[in-house]
């Protein structure tokens, strides 16, 4: 059920959490696009907080330090971990951080993640839009897809380049898959109607060669029946893709992001998800990194 609990969500109330690694040059921008978004709305970084996974030696090398001294350098708060955890379970580290918080809300940026002009607005709308229907897990500023037309849809699928969420709708920590060897594809028909490639990689996560944080939060939403909210034009762009990034296998694949418009409009409009949106999405992650990994690990 759609519906509103209220009329609007301000900035101020957004808790925004950018997490970062060893990519100075990345972070950098992430940091200035998000500076750039906020423009006027915020005068001050006191909800924005920087995650920083720890070091894998004891002497940091220097593209660790780098991101460290650059993150200090902008005045944001940050939390550096004690110890290298891995995107994954730095990730369940934030979540756990954006629980324990006093913000209802979240936006949650890695940091090759760029948002464009009115992206902050976007996620807030539908935030706020979207708040009482237990059936919506998050936000998406990603999408697959290059529309004409601007518009939104549910689509049983989780977004990790850019997401937006509410304290209340996460699920605990106990969710995190210790056995992946369990029947994993729960709902077989959701899985190959609108996500076959996903089949691989909760293989590779099960024989431990690729360690993603999603798969669990993926299998999470399948059980439960969850969506996330996607545009059909993308608020977010992504600059990872350059082989830097975890799980990336080294494999770029800048060539298969969609076409992105300039500034998509912040649209009212809900398509009922059909079979061309469902073909869109299966031909993109057919043919992106996923299908390289996949083949990557290959026997």
């Amino acid at each position: 059920m759609e519906g509103n609990q209220r009329k609007t969500i301000n900035f101020e109330e957004l808790l925004i959490v950018v997490v970062g690694y060893n990519r100075p040059q990345h972070i950098n921008k992430t940091l200035s696009y998000l500076e750039a978004c906020r423009g006027d709305h915020l005068s001050n970084s006191a909800n924005v907080v920087v995650f920083l996974d720890g070091d894998k030696s004891s002497t940091a090398n220097t593209m660790e330090a780098d991101t460290l001294k650059l993150v200090k350098s902008r005045g944001y708060s940050y939390i550096k971990q004690t110890s290298n955890l891995g995107l994954r379970n730095n990730i369940f580290d934030v979540l756990d951080y954006i629980k324990n918080s006093d913000f209802d809300y979240f936006l949650i940026l890695e940091d090759d993640i760029l948002l464009k002009e009115n992206a902050l607005s976007y996620f807030l709308t539908q935030l706020c839009r979207f708040e009482s229907d237990s059936k919506v897990f998050q936000i998406s500023g990603f999408s697959p897809l290059s529309e004409a037309n601007d518009f939104i849809f549910k689509y049983p699928r989780i977004s990790t380049w850019g997401w937006a969420g509410w304290k209340s709708k996460l699920p605990p920590r106990e969710i995190v898959v210790t056995d992946w060897s369990r029947d994993i594809v729960y709902k077989e028909d959701v899985v190959l109607r609108y996500m076959p490639d996903i089949i691989g990689m909760f293989k590779l996560q099960n024989e431990g060669k690729i360690n993603a944080w999603s798969l669990d939060y993926q299998l999470y939403m399948i059980e439960n029946d969850l969506v996330s909210i996607y545009p059909s034009n993308s608020h977010v762009i992504n600059i990872g893709n350059d082989g830097s990034g975890v799980n990336s296998g080294g494999f770029t694949f800048v060539n298969r992001l969609p076409k992105y418009k300039l500034t998509p409009l912040i649209s009212d409009e809900i398509v009922t998800i059909n079979n061309k949106l469902v073909e869109q999405f299966k031909n993109y992650y057919s043919g992106t990194i996923f299908s390289k990994i996949k083949k990557l690990f290959k026997q």
